[in-house]
């Protein structure tokens, strides 16, 4: 692995536990519910996901954090 320096900047922060197969699901929500009529807009930097140190992709509950890089709207 090697080290990798993000962008600073504003990020929207959700937290996700379930099945991983139903990820898409929240990020279309984020993406077409949630941002629309915030006051962010969507800015381009790196999107991560930080998973626990436990994370299965078989696990029904996993946990993910889901990083999305906005700026203020206007």
């Amino acid at each position: 692995m090697e080290t990798y320096a993000l962008q600073g900047g504003l990020y929207a922060v959700f937290d996700y536990q379930g099945r991983p197969s139903e990820f898409a699901a929240v990020a279309r929500h984020i993406f077409q519910v949630w941002l629309p009529p915030s006051a962010f807009v969507l800015d381009n930097r790196e999107h991560f996901e930080v998973l626990g140190s436990s994370y299965r992709p078989d696990d029904p509950d996993v946990e993910e954090t889901i990083w999305i890089p906005v700026k203020q709207r206007g």
